[in-house]
């Protein structure tokens, strides 16, 4: 049987794979790449973070967790491969790329091999999860800490604002800053008697390149043995650092216009301390601690100032 269109026969055959062309036709348009380059893409993809977890978990047998962190750049890996995928879709977010996917995925049959690229690169990202999840058993097994303690007579390295090329040791007590007035430039904080102070868990050099490459003006403090992030039970997590949430926050920023500062020759910090926020009271109570759960994590200011004007206000 055939049917005749402006007086040319087809076969079924014929029709049904002019039909297939369009909709392949239709389809890359909305992709931004055909069917066969988006499998591509995402078998790159797949291959480079299944190549990161493979050869992560032959170095972590050989030389142990704590040695395997002393250098991240494996764990960088699935960045690129994320930022890449992107490019290659010509997306400039993962949110776009996620509505591509999933138009690939309501457009092909999940056993074809563009159904079977994206369940792939869906189940490598469970794959990741799960690999730095056990980072974190590893490395609470290896490091065992003991929380520390903290004393009002607990000295830090103090970096001034007007001192950052020198390389003394001004060493000043939790009481000593708690003591200080106010800064005038966080008005909203500063007019509840308020003060921020930064404090870094890193070694000096590199707090102070931080400082000069960065519109930090807040004062910074250096607790380089940690002692303030264990007493407050600040953690240290390989997942949270390195998960997919953090990975797609940083590729939106980056697609953003985003600018990273790079890691510092000769310096070596530890990149998975999570960090937080301490409000505390001119004794050296804590009056609130926010643990990050994440490195995009921090304390809402809203819900701080409203707590400093009830404690002001108790007073």
């Amino acid at each position: 049987m055939s049917h005749s269109y402006s007086g040319i026969a087809c076969s079924n055959q014929t029709i049904w794979q002019f039909n297939c062309f369009k909709m392949e036709q239709k389809l890359t348009a909305q992709l931004g790449i055909t069917p066969a380059e988006a499998v591509t893409a995402l078998a790159k993809y797949e291959s480079m973070v299944s190549g990161v977890i493979s050869s992560s978990n032959a170095a972590i047998r050989e030389n142990g967790i704590s040695k395997f962190l002393k250098s991240v750049s494996p764990l960088m890996v699935p960045f690129v491969a994320l930022e890449n995928l992107c490019k290659d879709f010509s997306c400039t977010s993962t949110t776009e790329l996620n509505k591509k996917l999933e138009t690939l995925a309501c457009s092909t049959d999940s056993d074809s091999d563009e159904g079977e690229s994206i369940e792939a690169y869906f189940r490598i990202d469970t794959e990741w999860t799960k690999f730095l999840q056990q980072c974190d058993v590893l490395l609470a097994e290896d490091t065992k800490e003991v929380q520390g303690t903290l004393a009002t007579s607990m000295n830090f390295v103090d970096l001034k604002v007007d001192e950052l090329t020198e390389t003394g040791t001004n060493e000043v007590s939790v009481k000593d800053v708690l003591s200080r007035s106010p800064m005038t430039w966080f008005k909203l904080i500063s007019a509840e008697g308020c003060q921020v102070v930064v404090v870094a868990c890193g070694v000096e050099l590199g707090a102070r390149r931080w400082k000069e490459d960065t519109p930090c003006q807040l004062p910074m403090l250096i607790d380089l043995p940690r002692s303030s992030y264990k007493y407050f039970g600040m953690v240290r997590s390989v997942a949270r650092v390195f998960g997919v949430d953090t990975m797609t926050y940083y590729v939106n920023k980056k697609f953003a216009g985003g600018k990273f500062l790079q890691p510092y020759e000769g310096v070596v910090d530890d990149p998975i301390q999570m960090g937080g926020d301490i409000i505390m009271s001119r004794d050296g109570d804590a009056k609130l601690i926010f643990l990050s759960k994440s490195p995009m994590d921090r304390i809402n200011i809203s819900r701080t100032l409203q707590l400093l004007k009830e404690k002001n206000a108790s007073k």
